[in-house]
């Protein structure tokens, strides 16, 4: 019963997580919110419960540093294979017509400030609080009173 209150626990975060990425307008191809997955384990100890999602979460919530190398070289390498790419696609989803290869040029030079005029920066803030955890473990506490009682009636 742990696991499935878990599971049930999980499964309402991954959705809170995705309305807020599509209420802050931060939802371009989809790709974020199709990345999002969940595990719940038993283990020896307790329970595991683990969210993972695309490597550019961290990006949406806490921005980019620019590229570390400046060179010109290394630059034009870059700002070709986002601007072709990543950029390109972000872009087409989004419905911007500037060019892909100057927004990579800005992002390798000066990197993605969050907080910013369009972004925020609390798409996981909020989805799991101290309010939310206890929601859980009261979950968990019904649950484990449910397998008590079983277990009495079996006796």
């Amino acid at each position: 019963m742990n696991v499935n209150a878990a599971a049930q626990w999980m499964e309402g975060r991954k959705a809170a997580m995705i309305a807020n990425y599509e209420t802050l307008g931060l939802k371009a191809s989809g790709a974020w919110a199709q990345s999002l997955n969940y595990t719940v384990e038993q283990t020896s100890t307790g329970l595991k419960l683990v969210m993972k999602g695309a490597k550019h979460t961290g990006i949406m919530t806490d921005g980019r540093k620019p590229n570390s190398d400046q060179s010109p070289e290394k630059l034009k390498a870059w700002v070709g294979w986002a601007g072709s790419t990543i950029i390109a696609d972000w872009c087409k989803a989004k419905g911007i017509t500037a060019s892909p290869y100057a927004i990579a040029y800005k992002v390798a030079r000066e990197g993605i400030k969050v907080p910013n005029q369009h972004n925020d920066g609390s798409l996981l803030t909020g989805i799991i609080t101290d309010e939310t955890v206890k929601e859980l473990l009261n979950m968990l506490k019904i649950g484990i009173a449910s397998d008590i009682k079983e277990n009495f009636k079996k006796v």
